[in-house]
């Protein structure tokens, strides 16, 4: 198997946070400016890759096979799935899949990490090393959630 990509994916100005989403496959995405505009994104999550940033992702629409380390596993909508930083992974869609997907950094002094809340989740960001996935009805809350990200009239 080849080595892992290395993805860069570039912070917009001012944000601690990335906002991918994606109506077809990973790689014609687009990332959401402060404003909710989309930007033009080239992804690589249907490649073998890894990045520095966690990544939640929300499926919305599609199915397939998920790889994260060394674990292979299916995935369907509403499924919402942790990857912590470094972890190479690949979606491999049955056909068109649709999502959105939020990147992030857990640095103590900068990014989300310096937050209060999430001062007690050093548990759940050491499980993320692993693959955390999420499904049924704690599955739809919090895809809820992670669609609110995407201003309203861009969501289907």
């Amino acid at each position: 198997m080849q080595s892992p990509l290395r993805e860069f994916p570039q912070a917009l100005e001012g944000q601690s946070l990335r906002v991918l989403v994606w109506d077809q496959d990973l790689v014609d995405m687009w990332c959401l400016d402060d404003d909710g505009e989309r930007v033009p994104y080239r992804g690589k999550g249907s490649s073998w890759h890894f990045h520095a940033d966690l990544e939640l992702t929300a499926i919305t629409q599609g199915d397939g096979l998920i790889y994260v380390g060394d674990h292979i596993g299916r995935f369907t909508a509403p499924d919402c799935i942790l990857i912590g930083k470094d972890v190479p992974h690949v979606w491999k869609s049955d056909g068109p899949m649709t999502g959105v997907s939020l990147q992030f950094q857990l640095g103590a002094t900068a990014g989300l990490g310096s937050l209060p809340e999430f001062a007690h989740l050093d548990r759940l960001w050491s499980r993320s090393g692993f693959g955390l996935r999420w499904q049924g009805q704690t599955s739809v809350e919090l895809r809820e959630q992670v669609m609110k990200m995407e201003p309203l009239q861009t969501m289907q």
